[in-house]
């Protein structure tokens, strides 16, 4: 199995296993029929022509920002980053929802970004992997109807310095992460909280610490999972 391929599954095994966890703390009978290893083996044998895991099944959710989730997921790895017109393309025909707004296009765009560099990243470092996505979809065209929220890219970057910023003798990072970012459903909020949280909880406590992040926490965990898993595979 070649690195890139590894990394590719790393990310979407991130991705339902962080489902899974977050899954199971609130109950979701949706899950009761299906094991985390049943799901993540389901992934691993999924036959795609590309041999990349990209066509495995996650229903809808009837959660407009973790739906988008996935579909940006997919779209990163089915998709280089070298052509950013491509790119840009791809991530819209992946993640078009209705009525799509310009922050809702350029949360897809950095989760996606993220999780293609990921992939073909030449090294483990989650954080820089995070902070070129960043940089990479606030290059892009960006596409989307105008919205009054806050622009993602933005809010991420912000986001990214202040986990970097939190002294290792904090009490408790994910509070003070959480007051200062948010931790609503919202692109503007979700979105660059996982990145904060991706970036500082790189160890064994990816999937467990972040459990403390409110209704949301299912999404959260899922995208952190597949931040990470994109890079360390």
């Amino acid at each position: 199995m070649d690195l890139r391929f590894n990394r590719a599954c790393g990310a979407m095994i991130g991705l339902t296993f962080g489902h899974s966890i977050a899954a199971d703390t609130i109950g979701d009978p949706i899950e009761e029929s299906t094991s985390i290893s049943e799901r993540i083996l389901t992934l691993l044998t999924a036959d795609d022509s590309n041999g990349n895991p990209v066509e495995a099944s996650f229903s809808g959710s009837h959660n407009r920002t973790y739906d988008l989730i996935i579909s940006a997921v997919k779209a990163g790895i089915a998709t280089p980053t070298g052509n950013h017109q491509t790119f840009s393309n791809a991530v819209w025909d992946y993640c078009a929802l209705s009525d799509m707004t310009r922050p809702e296009f350029q949360g897809a765009a950095l989760i996606a970004a993220a999780i293609s560099l990921g992939i073909d990243s030449a090294n483990f470092h989650v954080e820089e992997t995070l902070i070129r996505a960043v940089n990479l979809a606030a290059s892009l065209e960006s596409y989307g109807s105008w919205s009054p929220e806050p622009d993602v890219l933005a809010t991420t970057r912000r986001a990214l310095n202040t986990a970097c910023g939190i002294n290792e003798h904090t009490d408790s990072p994910i509070d003070l992460l959480v007051e200062q970012i948010g931790a609503s459903a919202s692109v503007t909020q979700l979105i660059p909280l996982a990145f904060a949280l991706a970036s500082y909880y790189q160890d064994s406590h990816l999937l467990s610490a972040p459990l403390r992040v409110g209704s949301q926490k299912r999404a959260m965990m899922a995208l952190m999972g597949a931040l990470v898993g994109s890079v360390r595979g």
